[in-house]
């Protein structure tokens, strides 16, 4: 679980592959689910981290460049 500067809460639920953002009063704001499964099925352990924009901007600026 990651608290976040707007309140949020962006939890990784790694037994179910998914990570998804909460608000304190419950309301899911998105969620993603690994579509990834193994040979058995399940989904595959995923960690979450949520960044500002600021931090990644220069990284989609390079993106959009190529």
């Amino acid at each position: 679980m990651q608290a976040l500067a707007n309140g949020d809460v962006l939890v990784g639920n790694s037994n179910s592959g998914e990570a998804f953002e909460i608000t304190r009063a419950g309301k899911i704001v998105w969620r993603y689910l690994n579509p990834l499964r193994d040979e058995k099925g399940a989904r595959g352990v995923i960690r979450a981290e949520r960044y500002e924009v600021e931090r990644l901007r220069p990284f989609l600026e390079s993106a959009a460049g190529h």
